[in-house]
């Protein structure tokens, strides 16, 4: 019974998959993970020099004009640096774009204008910021969380969001270091769509 309940979910997300509601030029798309009758308007700290590790789906090709994060608190001399990420079964793994830094000195959306087309797929969205302190930022509501990580045991009641790296200020290293899963609100990410 349990194989036939695979086969029916997997028929499912394929036919899911295939619809392809399709992405707009010029709007934006978030990972929209954890959200089931929560809100998009919690604060996730972040501490600094810490590389966070957030899926997307690109549900077909597309071209990313920028990406962006939103920092509840300023930093005079901080700074973001973002990225993207290939997925390997379920975890980042190559560096696909460092696309550099923004500073961080007003609370506001930081942007970052790229130029990149990608397949249709699930991607790593990566950043961290160097301020000195923990900084806040924009976070969904991990209402449900999402089962997309998987479980340590079976017996876990909280779900997995987003993995964490270590960071080193720098640029992002070109493989994505031993990663470490974390539960509880997941940090708000944004690309959008050229």
């Amino acid at each position: 019974m349990p194989y036939v309940e695979k086969n029916v979910r997997q028929r499912t997300m394929t036919r899911v998959m295939d619809m392809r509601l399709g992405l707009i030029a010029g709007r934006w798309y978030d990972n929209g993970l954890g959200i089931a009758g929560g809100t998009y308007n919690h604060s996730v700290t972040v501490q600094p020099n810490v590389l966070q590790a957030v899926p997307i789906l690109l549900n077909h090709d597309a071209k990313l004009d920028r990406i962006a994060v939103h920092n509840h608190q300023s930093d005079a001399t901080g700074l973001i640096r973002m990225g993207l990420y290939t997925n390997l079964r379920g975890k980042p793994d190559a560096l696909l774009l460092d696309a550099g830094t923004v500073g961080m000195s007003s609370s506001a959306v930081q942007e970052i204008t790229i130029d990149k087309r990608y397949d249709g797929g699930w991607y790593w969205f990566v950043f961290e910021h160097s301020a000195s302190n923990p900084i806040n930022f924009h976070g969904i509501d991990n209402a449900e969380g999402n089962g997309l990580l998987g479980l340590t045991n079976p017996t876990d009641t909280g779900r997995y969001t987003h993995i964490h790296g270590a960071g080193g200020g720098g640029l992002l290293p070109q493989t994505f270091p031993t990663p470490s899963w974390q539960a509880g609100d997941v940090p708000r990410v944004l690309v959008r769509i050229a």
